[in-house]
């Protein structure tokens, strides 16, 4: 495991807004709204998130931007995976569907910036609910340096107004990690190697890809053989 953040122990992460905003900036808490207007009433996982304003009623963001960063993170591990549980909704006011929810990575510490995905501001996922998303880093362009992965949520409110609720949750980069599995000579699995594995063998002689590869050269042939007779139950 590389990264998990449900925001349930600790929330440090940084917040910032633009000059003009007036209201919505991103917070860490239980939700406190009734979702009547586009706000989460619940995390995704556990309790706490981070999410725009969190205070019931009129608290969407207003006038500016607010902007989620999340510290360095480490997506080096072979096959690491970046996810994230998201939440937007601008489909209420009196200009609905006229914002949107930017996602950015770095790959330098948050030195340089790269898209990731920007949500709205019309398609699926600006009426509110917890989406979840990953993305694969080694399909990301523009990570200089896997172990230095950063994060960040930008979601704004410009003119004409509409009602912009956004939250983030569960923010992890995983990867699964097979240990090698040493093949096994005993090809009928009847806990011996003798004649009846070796038939196996010479049946599959020159087969690719096989399960009587024991060498796992790509054929089964002579070294496979010797790799048998080695292991010969006496």
């Amino acid at each position: 495991m590389g990264f998990e953040d449900d925001f349930e122990i600790a929330c440090n992460w940084t917040v910032t807004n633009s000059a003009d905003l007036t209201s919505g900036a991103f917070e860490c808490g239980i939700p406190a709204g009734d979702g009547s207007r586009g706000d989460p009433t619940a995390a995704a996982s556990g309790e706490y998130c981070f999410l725009t304003e969190n205070i019931a009623g009129n608290s969407d963001v207003d006038t500016g931007s607010t902007t989620l960063t999340s510290g360095v993170m480490d997506g080096s591990a072979p096959g690491a995976v970046l996810s994230y549980h998201r939440w937007f909704s601008n489909d209420q006011g009196d200009a609905p569907n006229t914002d949107a929810m930017v996602v950015e990575i770095s790959g330098d510490g948050g030195t340089s910036w790269n898209s990731l995905e920007t949500v709205g501001p019309t398609g699926e996922g600006v009426s509110g609910g917890w989406y979840f998303v990953e993305w694969a880093i080694d399909d990301i362009g523009g990570i200089n340096d896997p172990s230095q992965i950063a994060i960040r949520f930008t979601v704004g409110d410009s003119d004409p107004q509409s009602i912009v609720e956004a939250a983030i949750d569960m923010v992890m980069i995983s990867s699964i990690i097979c240990d090698d599995v040493e093949p096994n000579p005993d090809l009928n699995g009847d806990g011996v190697v003798d004649g009846e594995d070796l038939a196996l063998l010479l049946a599959a002689w020159g087969d690719l890809d096989s399960f009587a590869d024991l060498n796992g050269d790509g054929i089964v042939d002579g070294g496979d053989l010797g790799a048998l007779l080695g292991a010969w139950t006496l």
